[in-house]
């Protein structure tokens, strides 16, 4: 796994830096915590500068500081799909926010997984 550190937090936008060479790829998540140890997720959305990533978090980042160890997790933001979503509220990590239990969903896919529209399809059809 790569590792790299906080460099930078603006709000929900935060800056990990990495060695050389072992940048995360776009839309690989990262992940971190603050320094009451609440996990930070962050999905990489830019490569900036040389070795620094500009990520936005997907969870809240208050008591994230500079030079927080990050891990990159190899993997890209997912969330569960199918009939067992009917009538549930998920958050945009997949996890349920209903108080119905866990969503036990035979298959994920990836949130940035999406098709593009015939050109024939209008919004107001």
């Amino acid at each position: 796994m790569k590792e790299g550190k906080v460099v930078g937090v603006s709000g929900a936008v935060v800056d990990v830096q990495f060695k050389e060479r072992e940048l995360p790829v776009i839309y690989e998540i990262i992940k971190t915590s603050t320094f009451d140890d609440r996990e930070v997720v962050l999905e990489v959305i830019e490569h900036y500068e040389e070795n620094i990533c500009r990520c936005i978090a997907l969870t809240p980042t208050f008591g994230l500081k500079r030079n927080t160890p990050c891990v990159a997790t190899g993997e890209t933001l997912t969330i569960p799909v199918g009939d067992v979503l009917y009538g549930r509220v998920i958050n945009v990590l997949g996890k349920p926010l209903d108080n119905k239990g866990e969503v036990k969903s035979e298959r994920v896919v990836c949130v940035r997984n999406y098709q593009k529209m015939d050109k024939k399809s209008s919004f107001e059809e």
